[in-house]
């Protein structure tokens, strides 16, 4: 235990030093006014990142649904024919597999619920 505390300790001791010794050399007077990001924006553009997004998540989509009914035809088929123990493993595992599931399909319909509640923006 008071190895582990040893450690510690060295470790706040170094990252506290690192932290000191990296100057920052801030600009004395900034004007805020002299960004316009409005004239980097070009629609065509944007309409282009839209399509190929729109065609990546709906491959991932795709490809999740297909890889999550067949890892579950598999788990039932294994479920169906294994013995007692085998049963008690493959329930372990089955909230590994659904949380997985959900992730692939979490993963393509979020970025489109943020895109279409920041598109007015």
């Amino acid at each position: 235990m008071k190895k582990i505390m040893k450690i510690i300790i060295i470790l706040i001791i170094l990252f506290i030093t690192t932290m000191y010794l990296s100057n920052v050399f801030a600009a004395g007077s900034i004007n805020t006014g002299a960004y316009d990001p409005s004239g980097l924006r070009n629609s065509a553009g944007e309409q282009v990142l839209i399509q190929r997004a729109k065609i990546i998540t709906g491959v991932i989509k795709g490809l999740g649904i297909i890889v999550a009914v067949l890892t579950m035809m598999v788990y039932g088929v294994k479920l169906m024919v294994s013995s007692v123990e085998e049963k008690a493993d493959l329930k372990k595992a089955l909230p590994g597999y659904l949380l997985g599931a959900v992730m692939v399909f979490a993963i393509t319909v979020i970025p489109a619920l943020i895109y279409e509640n920041v598109k007015g923006l």
